[in-house]
């Protein structure tokens, strides 16, 4: 079962936004490199997130025909 945020892009953006506030101020720029990348990757992941929500929600519904009764 995929995680209940899977498709929660706000809930990637905010990680993103996280690690930027984290990262700011980092002495150690492999690391500060390391956190800005892996926040690209989370605003990757809501890009994605939201895609697939548009793709759900724009996908027509089966048509059902009944079948025909006999009398």
């Amino acid at each position: 079962m995929p995680p209940r945020h899977l498709n929660d892009a706000k809930y990637w953006r905010d990680r993103a936004i996280e690690l930027r506030l984290v990262v700011d101020g980092y002495l150690d720029k492999t690391a500060a490199a390391t956190f800005l990348r892996l926040a690209d990757d989370y605003d990757k992941m809501a890009d994605r997130a939201e895609d697939r929500i548009k793709r759900q929600v724009h996908q027509p519904m089966p048509t059902v025909v009944p079948k025909a009764t006999e009398h």
